[in-house]
């Protein structure tokens, strides 16, 4: 099988002046069509909207949501309660954990388990190094003493109606185990 590659392609449709050139994608594609190459849909998708279509596609449904959050709403970040100002902040968070669980399945697409946040807010939490009211603007609020945050809740409660998990930056889950066992019956 003969690999494919810029110079391979400008040879093939006769274009042998432009071999050694670094023609762009867009360039490319008026070659190929001049050339009378078909070009498959993926690629003529791409060609036109300047990247692949799949990326194109996601870009558009993250606009979507990101407007219908702000006229319902809804663009509050779910971790530090602070309003999300820009569509490159704008990220769709899980609020109990779903990697490495037993029900990872259930939890992802469970859209009553699902908020908005910065994305810098849920890579932190992704990473366990979220602090509760970390945000751009004010980058640590005090915790109160021998209270921890439960994301369910959205409230502080202590510390004591916590499990452990090692992982997190506080070694707690980040739900409290009332509502965690709510959750796991089906009731949350």
């Amino acid at each position: 099988m003969a690999e494919w590659t810029i110079a391979t392609v400008l040879k093939t449709v006769g274009c042998n002046s432009l071999v050694g050139s670094n023609p762009t994608l867009a360039a490319l594609t008026i070659i190929i069509k001049d050339a009378g190459v078909k070009m498959n849909s993926n690629e003529k998708k791409a060609s036109q909207l300047g990247m692949p279509a799949a990326t194109a596609r996601q870009i558009l449904i993250k606009s979507l949501l990101y407007k219908m959050a702000q006229k319902l709403g809804a663009d509050l970040c779910y971790r530090c309660k602070i309003k999300i100002d820009n569509i490159d902040d704008f990220s769709i968070d899980h609020i109990i954990d779903w990697l490495d669980t037993g029900n990872a399945i259930e939890l992802y697409f469970d859209t009553d388990n699902v908020a908005f946040s910065h994305t810098l807010c849920n890579t932190l939490a992704g990473s366990g190094g979220f602090i509760r009211g970390h945000t751009p603007v004010n980058k640590y609020r005090p915790v109160p003493n021998g209270m921890a945050w439960c994301g369910k809740e959205q409230k502080f409660r202590l510390i004591s109606e916590f499990s452990s998990d090692r992982h997190r930056w506080n070694k707690l889950q980040d739900i409290c185990i009332e509502c965690r066992k709510t959750y796991r019956n089906g009731r949350g």
